[in-house]
């Protein structure tokens, strides 16, 4: 007769899925155990001592990322990092921005004129009237800022030095310089002087220059220019 070989199936079969559930709950006891277990270890962190601490969060650090690559049966998800946004959006079409180390490749793109050809790797020599164009995005609080340096060897022709910054053709502020050196100039830019979304030109413009060995006007080194937030 089939009965008695048709109970016997069921019978197996109603094992079988008694045995993967034992098997799913111990796994399940044995994740929350290991929970349980780094909780009290991470508790008892907090009264070592500092040098201590440091052993143990390494060593707490690993068992946790050990308990989570871990699973029964399953696999973790990965996901993307969020995508990384500059604060000043620019037009992936233009050739410049707001900001310009003199090191960078690109930099004769922000040059109107008024500057040496080439940048001496990390800065470049500027002549009589130099100007530089930046594209200005709209954003409702900016400073223009600049690094510059008098050298000693110009500085002894010319000594003090007044710089005048014309944004778009108004004048913007003037500085006197009174001693060879680094100087790091910043100030806030009025919102109305500015073209948002447009091109900016920023003249910088020394009232005495020197003369190189060949006959080259020499104002002063720049570093780096541009709008920041």
């Amino acid at each position: 007769m089939l009965w008695p070989k048709a109970i016997d199936q069921i019978s197996s079969a109603a094992a079988t899925r008694r045995a993967s559930r034992a098997i799913l709950v111990k796994c399940i006891h044995s994740k929350l155990s290991n929970l349980q277990s780094s909780r009290q270890v991470l508790r008892s962190i907090a009264t070592r001592p500092p040098l201590l601490q440091s052993f143990f969060v390494l060593r707490v650090v690993s068992i946790v990322l050990a308990f989570l690559a871990a699973g029964c049966g399953s696999r973790l998800a990965w996901y993307p990092p969020p995508e990384q946004r500059p604060s000043l959006s620019l037009p992936s079409s233009l050739p410049f921005g707001y900001f310009v180390a003199m090191s960078d490749p690109n930099a004769s793109a922000y040059i109107v004129g008024g500057f040496r050809d080439q940048s001496e790797g990390a800065w470049r020599w500027t002549h009589e009237h130099p100007v530089l164009q930046f594209y200005v995005p709209r954003v409702p609080r900016l400073r223009f800022l600049m690094d510059l340096t008098f050298p000693d060897q110009t500085f002894a022709q010319t000594g003090p030095v007044e710089l005048t910054i014309r944004l778009n053709g108004r004048e913007f502020d003037r500085v006197r310089y009174v001693k060879p050196g680094s100087q790091e100039y910043t100030k806030e830019t009025p919102w109305e002087w500015l073209h948002p979304d447009a091109v900016n030109t920023v003249a910088l413009e020394p009232d005495k220059t020197a003369v190189g060995p060949d006959g080259e006007r020499l104002g002063f080194v720049l570093t780096r220019a541009g709008f920041v937030e």
